[in-house]
């Protein structure tokens, strides 16, 4: 691994939670890294779209370490800190919208009188809430970067729900499973 771009994710590891938690910055480093070469004015707008994603990652990490890994607030508020600041902008308002839409979701779900939804389930969620979020950035402004990084999101996307229909199919799953999972507009 010496000579790799993941050399300083990867030396040094004492766990592998403490591996995924350098993947997760190192990717997000790597994004904010992609807009050096922009004009300030695309830069700014690069940000934005970006800094809504970086904090519906950090809404599922949230949500990963508490439940799957059950680590404290104390634990979870320094490692999604870092994970912030591996990002140029302020994402404090993206956090703050994304924390609140979940937080309707949730109210939603409980005063149905349905299930509590899995980590799973309220993953899926906030990816089908960013697919719509990022689809409507696409058309906000033709003359920007807007469109290039809407695309970009939107194919990335695509590419996924090809795959989980591939491995659905794979594993012999019903198609009502399958178009389930598919993040898509709804």
């Amino acid at each position: 691994m010496v000579d790799t771009y993941l050399k300083d994710v990867l030396e040094d590891v004492s766990s592998y939670g403490q591996m995924e938690i350098r993947v997760d910055i190192c990717a997000a480093r790597n994004l904010c890294e992609a807009s050096t070469p922009l004009s300030p004015e695309a830069k700014l707008d690069f940000h934005y779209l970006i800094g809504r994603r970086i904090a519906v990652t950090s809404a599922i990490l949230y949500l990963r370490l508490k439940k799957t890994y059950h680590w404290d607030d104390e634990k979870i508020l320094p490692y999604l800190e870092s994970y912030h600041d591996a990002f140029e902008g302020n994402i404090s308002s993206h956090v703050k919208v994304v924390e609140e839409v979940r937080d309707r979701y949730l109210e939603q779900v409980r005063a149905s009188g349905s299930q509590e939804p899995s980590v799973a389930d309220i993953e899926h969620w906030l990816e089908q809430y960013y697919y719509s979020w990022i689809s409507s950035m696409f058309h906000r402004d033709f003359h920007s970067i807007y469109c290039v990084v809407s695309y970009l999101w939107l194919l990335f996307y695509q590419i996924r729900n090809l795959f989980k229909i591939i491995e659905g199919r794979r594993f012999e799953l019903s198609p009502e499973l399958i178009l389930a999972r598919i993040i898509c507009n709804t």
